[in-house]
């Protein structure tokens, strides 16, 4: 889809990668006008506000969305919308048809998940959250603004739930880390995804009882600055990115406490909400809330 272009000191040149997101964008607001086969269902960023019929059975869709980092949408043909309102948003799944009581579960979780970060890190600000169940090769789920793309699997009963409420959690967190917090994912790839991934473990820790490997294994200091264009393989990508970008917050949790952790994170999001933030203003917000000087700390993982 189109982006808006990122205004800075350096030159944002295209990068292609097999792993990662080499992305950075910035918030724009979209007006898109789509035409589709009556029959399909469109689900997308932002608010479909008109549909529009046509004598050749197709239709005309006018969607608009405001203050997102992109625009994605899914072209959908026999599918079920499910619908749970909440205090935060309407949420919305699309599944196969015949898999309606998985589906439900999902959508259930997705409200506690979005409730929980809500309150934790500022509240969830669009009208729709929605979630597409699609068949995926290679990954397991994929963030857009208000939109999350999930594996298909997931709605097999015999499917492992720890680790599908785990990829939900991961993603629904992106909807605050990348989605209202911007970052350039291909310098700095542990922002939203070591945060997304501390994220999610702390939803399962503190609503389901389940702990992370990660916070009893803090003995490995990864260098978190490594850009996507220096990392030679998907497992180095995972391990910098994910694992060490987790670590980081579970190291920060014993260090400064878990309440100034958090405080940290919603100084940080009323900061730069709908802008892109750099690690050096995330370091500020944190040696603010924590009250001292946090260098000794940030020289483990930033060399």
């Amino acid at each position: 889809d189109p982006t808006l272009n990122v205004l800075s000191e350096d030159w944002h040149n295209s990068y292609n990668s097999v792993f990662g997101d080499p992305f950075c964008l910035h918030s724009a607001n979209y007006l898109i006008r789509l035409n589709t086969p009556e029959v399909c269902k469109v689900v997308s960023t932002g608010k479909v506000m008109q549909a529009m019929a046509e004598d050749n059975g197709r239709q005309t869709h006018i969607i608009q969305a405001t203050n997102v980092s992109d625009f994605s949408l899914a072209i959908l043909f026999d599918y079920l919308e499910l619908t749970k309102i909440t205090s935060q948003a309407t949420i919305k799944a699309y599944i196969p048809t015949h898999k309606e009581e998985m589906g439900q579960k999902f959508l259930r979780k997705s409200a506690d998940i979005i409730n929980y970060f809500s309150c934790q890190f500022g509240s969830y600000p669009y009208e729709e959250f929605k979630l597409v169940f699609v068949p995926m090769q290679g990954f397991y789920g994929m963030e857009y603004s208000e939109l999350i793309f999930l594996r298909d699997e997931f709605l097999n009963k015999n499917y492992d739930l720890n680790h599908s409420e785990f990829i939900l959690a991961h993603e629904i967190a992106h909807q605050w880390w990348y989605g209202l917090v911007g970052n350039d994912q291909i310098k700095e790839p542990w922002l939203d995804e070591g945060l997304a991934n501390w994220s999610a473990y702390k939803y399962l820790d503190d609503i389901k009882g389940r702990k992370s490997s990660s916070a009893n294994n803090l003995t490995k200091n990864i260098n978190l600055v490594k850009e996507l264009t220096d990392m030679g393989s998907t497992t180095e990508y995972y391990q910098i990115a994910y694992s060490g970008g987790e670590a980081f917050w579970f190291g920060l949790e014993e260090e400064i406490g878990t309440d100034k952790v958090f405080k940290a994170l919603r100084r940080y999001l009323a900061e730069y909400k709908y802008k892109i933030a750099t690690t050096p203003d995330l370091l500020s917000v944190i040696e603010t809330e924590a009250h001292k000087d946090m260098e000794y700390y940030f020289n483990k993982w930033f060399k």
